[in-house]
């Protein structure tokens, strides 16, 4: 057999063999061509789009209105519990560009005060949904920032209340203190 012939020969298997390897659905270094990455088993992750509202410090309105807020879009896994997934990334705060664009939060506690607090979220307990009245529970803590002087208040509740109003089976919230709908507020 001459060189040419075995050349020729050679490049008719390897190209066989390429061709099977992709009709298969591997290349030739055994990686699934068909499964999507970060899908190990080769089935695309749901996503779910939503808004999460932040305090809008640009806003010229912001210079009399405390609760001010702007809305910036989460892609999150789908969830069947989609507001507690709103509330949780609200609660995870603006990215350093949302940031950056004046986007805040007043879930970070005040060095100012000499309180040991926690962020807002860490003592959030989850949501519920009545009637068309979301039901945000927070543990007994966080009444430091949910019962604070009315401008702090509207900067606490407002984002919470804008995330949460933008779904359809929402038209108010309340909230609530392990577990008690808690209405006394001081402003």
């Amino acid at each position: 057999m001459s060189n040419k012939t075995a050349i020729t020969l050679l490049i008719i298997v390897i190209g066989l063999a390429v061709i099977g390897g992709v009709y298969a659905g591997f290349n030739l270094f055994g990686d699934s061509l068909d499964t999507p990455e970060g899908s190990p088993d080769g089935k695309e992750e749901e996503t779910v789009t939503l808004n999460v509202f932040f305090l809008d410090s640009k806003d010229p309105r912001s210079a009399t209105d405390c609760g001010v807020t702007r809305s910036v879009t989460r892609v999150i896994p789908e969830t069947p519990r989609v507001a507690d997934a709103a509330l949780k990334e609200l609660f995870k705060g603006p990215t350093a560009a949302e940031y950056t664009a004046g986007l805040t939060t007043a879930f970070s506690p005040n060095p100012n005060t000499g309180e040991a607090t926690k962020e807002l979220g860490e003592y959030y307990r989850g949501v519920s949904i009545e009637n068309g009245t979301a039901i945000v529970d927070f543990s007994e803590t966080a009444l430091g920032y949910l019962n604070s002087p009315a401008c702090m208040q509207q900067a606490v509740k407002g984002p919470i209340i804008d995330t949460l109003k933008q779904f359809t089976t929402i038209d108010e919230v309340e909230f609530s203190i392990d577990g008690e709908i808690y209405t006394e507020w001081d402003a």
